[in-house]
Order: C-alpha cells, then structure tokens, then sequence
C-alpha cells in the first residue's frame, strides 16, 4: 500500500459457499463461536456470517456471589468482548462481482460495589462502574475486470470507534437519597469512498491509480455529569 507510514493489516471474510449451507462450532476455554454460510442463490449469491463471545464473567458471577455470602459489602466484576461478522457476496457474472460486509465488536468491563450496614436507618452505600469499547464497519465494494490487462474497483464504508466510561456513587438512608454520575465519551467514525484502477502494462510494469474521498469526525471527549439528591436533579 502506498503512501502508508505504518503496517497495513489487510482482513478480509471468506465468501460463503454458494453451492450448499455449512455450520462450524468452535469450543474454547475462554471463548466460543459459530460460523454459518451458504447460498441464497445457487452460483451466484452468497452469504457469510459468524459470532463470537466470552463467557467468563458468566463462569465467575455465580462464583462471586458464593464468596460474597457473608460480607457486608458486595463486590461484583465482569470482563467480556463480542465479535459478529457478516457478509454477502454476489458473483454478477465473470467479470463482475459486488461484496458487501458488516462487522461489530466491542469490549466492556463492569464492576460494582454495594455496603448495607445493618444500622437503625438502613445505610446503603454503593458504587458503579463501566468501561467499554466498541468497533463497526459496514462496507460496500465492486471489482470489474475490464479486461485481460485492466481491473476497476470502487469502493464505500463507514467505521466507527467510541470508548466510554461511566461512573456513579450513590448513598441512601431512611427519607434520604444522594446520587452522582459521572460518563465519558470519545471516538472516531469515517466514511470512505475510493475508486482504484490497475493496468498491466507488461510482465514489468503495473500501473496503479486511483481517487479517494475520506471524512474523519473526530470526539474528543464528551462529558456528563448528573447529581440526584432530595432537592432535584442536576445535569451538565
């Protein structure tokens, strides 16, 4: 890839097969998936679509409830990711052929704090946390091969990325409630369109070019803060 100034990881899914549907489980310790794919239309429209998921903080919830039984404070923690991808692809004829591909993914850890003390006004003291990632694509391409020496392609997708944090303290006693939040968001989403064009001069030489249109909107950082107390609620 030219005018890159890093790696370039170049992913692509697999078509789907177009003659018969297929189903493969993966098993792990951590983590398990399915993918599933086959025709819509016989030779010439395919599909393609797969999911994964952790499963630990399922494992351990039971787990940290058992351990939490006899304390006044109860701590709870959760770390998990999900991946769902997803894909068409339509073969036009020999010289044509049209993908469109979806993808989502993201990351999330949870943990939360409760303290009730066994006092005449009922104290509960608690706190809240999130911290999470998130990842979508959906794209569109066609490639033409026009003829034996030249190849078109076009090309349009839109990309997100946020992160957010989230994080809440709140203290009850009998007639009194206090509550503040506090969240964080920030990310980037693109949308991208590009035509490229190859030409094989000769068995030395190829010829690569191109015009491309990319937007960038950028989130730096996003912030909310919300109280609750007996008086009202109060956000910024």
């Amino acid at each position: 890839y030219s005018s890159r100034l890093s790696s370039v990881i170049d992913v692509s899914l697999n078509n789907g097969n177009k003659n018969k549907h297929e189903a493969v489980a993966d098993l792990g310790i951590i983590s398990s998936g399915l993918s599933l794919n086959g025709p819509i239309v016989k030779d010439k429209l395919s599909y393609s679509v797969s999911a994964r998921r952790t499963y630990a903080d399922l494992i351990m919830f039971p787990v940290q409830r058992f351990m939490n039984r006899n304390d006044i404070q109860q701590n709870n923690t959760a770390l998990w990711y999900y991946d769902i991808f997803g894909k068409i692809h339509w073969q036009v004829n020999e010289k044509n052929e049209v993908k469109f591909s979806a993808y989502n993914g993201g990351d999330q850890l949870t943990f939360s704090s409760e303290l009730l003390l066994r006092d005449n006004d009922a104290t509960v003291e608690s706190t809240v946390g999130a911290l999470g990632w998130r990842n979508n694509l959906i794209g569109l391409q066609w490639n033409s091969i026009l003829s034996n020496r030249a190849m078109l392609s076009l090309h349009s997708s839109y990309s997100g990325y946020q992160v957010s944090f989230s994080d809440e303290y709140s203290f009850s006693q009998i007639g009194e409630y206090y509550s503040n939040q506090a969240a964080y968001v920030n990310g980037l989403k693109e949308m991208r369109n590009s035509i490229d064009f190859d030409f094989f001069i000769n068995s030395r030489n190829h010829l690569q070019t191109g015009i491309g249109w990319v937007n960038y909107n950028f989130i730096p950082l996003e912030r909310k803060y919300t109280t609750v107390n007996g008086f009202g609620t109060s956000d910024t």
